[in-house]
């Protein structure tokens, strides 16, 4: 193709400019194409649709998995992993199934994370394929700097939503005036709809009878809020969510509008995937770096950690020194049973016997046979439970059966039944040692503040 060219043909004999290879001509076209054949299964629509369906399975399956699991078990099982296992019993709920509930066996299946990575990969991909921009010079910068203001838009919104003082601003614009605009925007948009009906096509049967209901219900919804008056105005709470929704419409507007200047008609696709990619974006970052915790303060009292309400802690507390208490903490990964756990900051090796994740304390029962010889375990029992939901209020009650024995192997210094109920009450087994009285805790894990927190005082 090379040696029909003009240049070629009109070049004189010996020319060694003219005597390259055709190939060498047309390298930096083939190399893109080449990448082009590469890169375009990954965004192939139909890899899209695969990876919407195992999405939607994965789904599925956690849900089905909350019959037995924790909503924040299947979470980190199926959702956040690379790889989940999905037991086959999943599929055989109990309430349809009561005689089926030993199905053995299961099978591995991408877990979202690892979809939602494809699904990014695909979504990237297509995006350098198939969209391109369609404009240049002035009305590209002006697509650019409009799409700017947007992203800060939406990033005020985002801000402000988490803003304490959210609601003085928006009484400093008055519920009055903001209500009334919302309801002459409603009265504008039906007009806007009946002049739509008029002008409309008359073959267009289908659009014309989606205006008419339209038209009918908004002038029903204007109607009834004409006639209650005041008794139709929403809750400063509803006002509030409503300010927010329209903050965030006032930015999508303003990022379509600098989409449509640099991508034309496609300009609601690039901002819908957009929106979707910041989505799983927000998902990656809140399950990589979001730390859940509280600080709970009782009256009087003055506290310098947050608790983490999802990870736990074996706490030994040696109380000795009057100016600080010497703590060593047994992280919950190694609160299984098994091996002896030991460690030279430890004033004694740990074996747990049992542990529950969640559970329920009751008396113990006359001969009834029971792990603990010492504290509070001689009075009450542990009886497993299986994990909360997360649909309610519940929490899971952890327990856990330790044995504390001397480091040189003489002796147990007995087995004891700690949990996350005796803490929150203040108790604490206590545990001797060479003249020394140990405090030992399973609590919630304690990220400790450079600062302090003193409750005063507490009223409803």
């Amino acid at each position: 193709m090379a040696s029909n060219s003009p240049s070629e043909i009109a070049s004189p004999p010996g020319d060694r400019l003219n005597d390259r290879p055709a190939s060498d001509s047309l390298e930096p076209d083939s190399l893109a194409a080449t990448m082009r054949m590469i890169v375009a299964p990954l965004a192939s629509l139909k890899l899209t649709i695969v990876l919407l369906a195992m999405a939607i399975f994965i789904v599925l399956a956690g849900t089905l998995a909350q019959v037995d699991k924790g909503i924040w078990q299947v979470v980190d099982e199926y959702f956040r992993t690379a790889v989940a296992w999905i037991d086959l019993q999943i599929f055989f709920p109990r309430s349809w199934f009561p005689n089926t509930q030993d199905i053995p066996g299961g099978f591995y299946f991408p877990g979202g994370w690892l979809i939602g990575f494809v699904m990014a990969i695909n979504l990237l991909v297509a995006h350098s394929l198939r969209f391109k921009i369609y404009t240049r010079g002035p009305r590209l910068v002006g697509g650019i700097v409009t799409i700017v203001v947007g992203v800060f838009m939406t990033w005020l919104v985002v801000a402000s939503g988490s803003n304490e003082n959210n609601m003085g601003q928006i009484e400093e614009i008055q519920w009055s005036a903001l209500w009334l605009l919302i309801k002459a925007g409603l009265g504008a948009l039906w007009l806007a709809m009946i002049y739509a009906l008029v002008v409309l096509d008359r073959a267009r049967s289908w659009e014309r009878w989606i205006l008419i209901v339209a038209i009918a219900g908004l002038g029903a919804l204007l109607v009834w809020l004409l006639s209650r008056g005041e008794e139709a105005v929403i809750g400063e709470s509803s006002m509030r969510i409503l300010w927010q929704l329209i903050k965030g419409g006032l930015a999508s507007l303003t990022l379509l509008g600098g989409c449509a200047l640099i991508f034309k008609k496609r300009a609601g696709i690039v901002l819908l995937h957009a929106g979707v990619g910041l989505m799983m974006f927000g998902e990656l970052l809140v399950g990589t770096q979001a730390i859940e915790g509280h600080m709970r303060i009782e009256e009087g009292q003055t506290v310098n950690y947050i608790e983490r309400s999802r990870v736990l802690e074996l706490a030994i507390v040696d109380p000795s020194d009057p100016v600080k208490d010497n703590v060593v903490v047994v992280p919950e990964a190694r609160l299984r049973p098994g091996k002896p756990i030991r460690h030279d900051d430890l004033p004694f090796d740990i074996t747990v016997l049992k542990f529950f994740a969640n559970s329920n304390l009751r008396d113990v029962r006359p001969g009834e046979l029971n792990l603990a010889t010492a504290g509070t375990g001689l009075r009450w029992i542990a009886i497993e439970e299986a994990l909360s939901s997360g649909l309610e209020n519940d929490v899971d009650e952890a327990v856990a059966y330790v044995e504390f024995q001397k480091k040189d192997g003489s002796g147990s210094l007995g087995v004891y039944m700690t949990g996350l109920l005796p803490s929150y009450q203040g108790t604490t087994e206590k545990v001797s040692l060479d003249g020394k009285t140990y405090e030992v805790s399973l609590r919630y894990r304690r990220d400790y503040k450079p600062y302090s927190v003193r409750l005063i005082d507490f009223r409803f």
